[in-house]
């Protein structure tokens, strides 16, 4: 399985490649006033409006401004498209699925 491997401020994490249509670079974002904090905004890609989601929000971390090294991946998953902003893409590798294991919520 290809993963690709993201950092945002001191966290590190993989992305499963599968759920990613395009890694793209920084973009306009625009802020949804009524919004309470779920979403950054949103962004136009290709002509069809996606919502960006930070991803230092959804680890508990505190808010980062976004400079020049910052991405944008592009995820479909369960039928819906929506953007990840990170700090930085690390790096893509790939493992096999018998070096995985399942984790237990």
């Amino acid at each position: 399985m290809l993963f690709v491997l993201c950092q945002t401020q001191s966290s590190t994490f993989a992305v499963d490649a599968d759920h990613i249509v395009e890694i793209i670079r920084m973009v306009q974002i625009t802020r949804l006033p009524s919004e309470s904090g779920r979403l950054d905004g949103l962004i136009n890609y290709r002509g069809e409006m996606l919502p960006v989601m930070d991803s230092c929000r959804y680890l508990l971390l505190s808010p980062q401004p976004y400079g020049a090294d910052s991405a944008m991946l592009v995820l479909r998953y369960a039928n819906q498209s929506f953007t990840l902003v990170l700090n930085e893409i690390i790096n893509i590798f790939d493992i096999g699925t018998d070096a995985l294991t399942a984790y237990e919520a």
